[in-house]
């Protein structure tokens, strides 16, 4: 099995889902904390989705995730100079790295849409809008995801987690990861593509 090519499946990963720390991971748990920021969740993304966010002008975006990551508690949370936002969670050395692309294409012809794109729809089984499964949903659940580990109590001092949302899908992720951190390559990274 290869990920776009490149990359070899590492039946690993499984582990790393299923054991932290050599402890069983309790998903119920995990499920329970998430349901628990159910509401907060889905406005995060409804307001994200409400916000036009194209390459090169994803700036409404960048605000509005720095508002939720410092409302959440992020330990650290910074916009760096190509306008990345950047949010630590932890202290740890070992540093899991969530990355989501925050730009999204245009709407197109707004007649060709059976709804607004900026106002989305809601269900009880979804949410649509422009950018809601690529890429704003990703970015959501990786704040949530790092909210919900800090919670748990699975970043101690050996952990950190850095969600980066990042601008200009178009440029290389992987390059930028690493331009983002300076040089620091993370001991984990996640890209929160719906389509990898």
């Amino acid at each position: 099995y290869q990920i776009r090519g490149k990359i070899p499946f590492d039946p690993n990963i499984i582990i790393f889902y299923t054991y932290w720390e050599g402890k069983k991971m309790d998903y119920a748990k995990i499920n329970e904390a998430a349901m628990g920021y159910k509401d907060d969740m889905t406005k995060f993304l409804r307001d994200l989705v409400r916000i036009p966010g194209e390459s090169c002008g994803e700036k409404g975006h960048i605000m509005r995730i720095k508002e939720e990551m410092e409302k959440v508690g992020f330990d650290k949370v910074q916009i760096d100079p190509m306008g990345n936002i950047l949010g630590y969670m932890g202290t740890g050395k070992t540093l899991i790295g969530f990355d989501a692309h925050i730009d999204t294409v245009g709407i197109g012809n707004i007649k060709n849409w059976e709804f607004d794109p900026y106002e989305g729809f809601e269900s009880d089984e979804e949410i649509g809008g422009r950018g809601t499964s690529d890429q704003m949903g990703g970015i959501v659940s990786a704040v949530y995801g790092a909210k919900i580990m800090k919670d748990l109590g699975l970043l101690n001092d050996k952990y950190q987690v850095l969600v980066t949302g990042t601008v200009q899908e178009e440029v290389e992720q992987a390059q930028k990861a690493v331009k983002i951190l300076g040089g620091r390559i993370q001991d984990v990274v996640y890209f929160q593509l719906p389509d990898s």
